[in-house]
């Protein structure tokens, strides 16, 4: 009896000191960590930022090409904070499975566990998640940088964070390399240019000696629009022409930005919209060449043939040298087998167009195969 009674203390006491040295080595190894790791608060800041910088300008890219709108206002902060959310999941994925991120690659930064390994998914994800909480405050204004300061004064005097190492999770320093410097250089050099080309979209128009007088605010973004669509940017033109309509007083000029808004959406190959806001300008009345034009290009690309044939022919009546509307209604003549008619149509477009290919080659065709005359098709 005595001998179990031996031996049952002789186990208890081992497990005991078992524990007492997994505790002592635990605390030793972070008395080292804290002792010798090198602390950079503000490699670990760029290396965020860059981490920030690539899903925002992700998020924002695809809110555009899915819905065709430039996020201002209350919509882009949204998406701002939107941006940060998606990115704890899709760290946590990234730390998990590579041990680290695009901007902490960058920066040569590395987090393991105390196996010196990659950290698992719930460490990722924890950390990741209390870093988005606590580390940036959810990128809430005022709140951000109140929370960035505390984790700075915490990460120099404490050499770690909460959020690493309660997850028993270690930060390692690298060398950055040349190359590497080179690209983050490069990288915040296009933000801070992007930052600074926006700047003056804010700002409330005030006309200047060397530009024009404008009667109101609308007759400016009209022009503005309509110089976006020169440079093929259809949906900041678009968004132009859209906020004169808000602000416009008079009937000429709401007629020139709904007919200017309607070539930008046909070009944003929105045309049910361009038909909306070509019948619009149209029922204003007193309407021009450009304007039938429009709306028969908005017609023809939703299937009405024969009533962007009757606008097309509408807008030559009024303008008998309105290139466009000639060339598309020799085209809705060609493709109806109405080669005599396409004939004459693009005999009028090429006298106008005379270093326009397609015009003489349609031109060609008609003679082809509307009258089989092989010479004029060659000429």
């Amino acid at each position: 009896m005595d001998n179990i009674e031996y031996i049952v203390n002789l186990r208890l006491w081992g497990r005991i000191m078992s524990e007492m040295h997994t505790d002592f080595f635990n605390k030793e190894h972070e008395y080292r960590f804290s002792q010798f790791i090198e602390i950079k608060p503000w490699d670990r800041f760029f290396a965020r930022i860059l981490d920030y910088i690539f899903i925002i300008t992700l998020v924002f890219y695809l809110f555009e090409s899915l819905f065709h709108i430039t996020p201002n206002g209350l919509v882009s902060f949204a998406l701002y904070l939107a941006a940060l959310f998606i990115w704890v999941p899709v760290e946590g994925f990234l730390m998990c499975i590579w041990g680290k991120t695009p901007g902490k690659w960058l920066l040569s930064i590395k987090v393991t566990n105390q196996d010196d390994k990659k950290p698992n998914l719930k460490q990722a994800m924890t950390r990741s998640f209390r870093t988005w909480l606590y580390g940036i405050g959810m990128g809430i204004p005022v709140i951000s940088v109140i929370c960035l300061v505390n984790s700075y004064k915490t990460l120099v005097n404490s050499k770690g964070l909460p959020f690493d190492k309660e997850n028993g999770l270690y930060v390692y320093h690298g060398y950055h390399g040349t190359y590497k410097m080179a690209v983050v250089v490069i990288v915040y050099t296009m933000v801070i240019l992007q930052i600074i080309s926006m700047l003056p979209l804010g700002q409330t128009y005030t006309p200047v000696s060397d530009e024009p007088e404008y009667a109101e605010e609308a007759e400016y973004l009209n022009e503005l629009g309509y110089s976006l669509m020169e440079e093929g940017k259809y949906l900041q033109a678009r968004e132009m022409f859209l906020k004169g309509l808000e602000t416009c007083s008079g009937t000429e000029l709401r007629d020139t930005l709904l007919n200017n808004l309607s070539w930008a959406c046909y070009n944003l190959g929105e045309y049910e919209k361009a038909l909306i806001y070509s019948q619009e300008g149209l029922e204003l009345g007193d309407n021009s060449s450009n304007e039938y034009t429009n709306y028969g290009n908005a017609l023809y690309a939703l299937g009405y043939i024969s009533e962007a044939e009757n606008a097309y022919r509408t807008a030559v009546d009024i303008d008998k040298n309105n290139q466009y509307a000639l060339y598309d209604l020799g085209m809705i003549n060609y493709n109806s087998y109405c080669y005599y008619e396409a004939i004459s149509i693009f005999e009028n477009y090429t006298s106008i167009e005379k270093a326009d290919p397609d015009g003489w080659c349609y031109l060609g065709l008609s003679y082809l195969y509307g009258s089989s005359n092989t010479v004029k098709a060659k000429e």
